[in-house]
């Protein structure tokens, strides 16, 4: 009997979402930053076996929204809720089970799919002692049909989470040809890249004013090189400068490690353009936004 389905993975901001997207599937295809607030698309990973196929998708944190960019995260993690087979509700036990996590378990208790509670970041804690207490926290979360404590960065238990969802599973169709990892369009996982190394080299509120639209690819006919255009979008002339910098040198520090993670998902060398423009208040105007995601 093949199964296969959706399960859609929440949380809130920064407890390893991403990572365990990331892990499952065996390829970097969703933003891995320190920083919280980094997803911002709802990123499809698709793990196939001979026992069948999952569509994991994973989801911007949920949060209480500052503006209409928070808004429409939070929207696109409650529409991917209304439409899965599975739910993962992952929390970090590492800075310990609290009122975001409930306020999320909170909206998802009247979701009448089966739910796993996956407690995560298991090998930052000291001793066994820490993840029982953690255990008993958990119990305010609801009730769910499986709970496990994982390491999303370390693939502790993934196997474990893997069957547990197969069992939740329906008998289904295989959606996608086994040697495809996610159905994220290409210009969407070139921006996702460009913005990641925004988000590791910049700081304080700069990184989270950032979008990227990638305005063209090109192949070159003479030769295997792939050519991206890219513009950076922020809301400030002062976040211009900051992320240009003296000279140009964070822009192209930026450039120089988008380049490098792009050759090695595309196999191909590549030349990459960026170019920095202001949209003033982008976060707050719905049309820009949707224009971004």
């Amino acid at each position: 009997m093949f199964k296969s389905g959706f399960v859609g993975i929440i949380g809130r901001p920064n407890v390893g979402k991403s990572t365990l997207l990331n892990s499952i599937v065996g390829a970097r295809i969703s933003i891995v930053t320190s920083k919280p607030q980094t997803t911002r698309y709802k990123t499809r990973g698709i793990f196939t076996s001979k026992k069948g196929q999952i569509i994991f998708i994973d989801t911007p944190g949920y949060h209480k929204p500052q503006d209409n960019l928070g808004k429409f995260l939070n929207k696109a993690v409650l529409g991917t809720v209304k439409d899965i087979d599975v739910l993962i509700f992952i929390v970090d036990v590492f800075s310990g089970i609290g009122k975001g996590d409930e306020f999320i378990s909170n909206t998802i208790s009247g979701v009448e799919i089966p739910k796993i509670l996956c407690l995560n970041k298991i090998d930052l804690l000291r001793d066994r002692k820490k993840l029982e207490e953690q255990l008993e926290c958990s119990e305010i979360l609801g009730t769910f049909n499986d709970i496990i404590p994982i390491s999303a960065l370390k693939k502790k238990n993934l196997k474990k989470l893997i069957k547990s969802v197969f069992k939740e599973l329906p008998e289904g169709p295989r959606y996608y040809d086994e040697e495809e990892l996610t159905d994220l369009p290409e210009h969407k996982i070139l921006s996702e890249v460009i913005r990641e190394k925004a988000f590791e080299l910049l700081y304080e509120e700069v990184p989270y004013s950032v979008a990227v639209n990638i305005e063209d690819i090109k192949n070159r006919e003479d030769k295997e090189i792939v050519e991206v255009y890219a513009v950076i979008y922020v809301e400030r002339e002062s976040q211009k400068g900051i992320l240009i910098g003296q000279k140009g040198s964070m822009l192209k520090e930026i450039g120089k490690g988008a380049r490098k993670e792009m050759e090695k998902l595309f196999e191909k060398q590549i030349f990459l353009s960026l170019k920095v423009k202001v949209e003033k208040e982008w976060k707050k105007k719905e049309k820009i936004i949707k224009k971004f995601y």
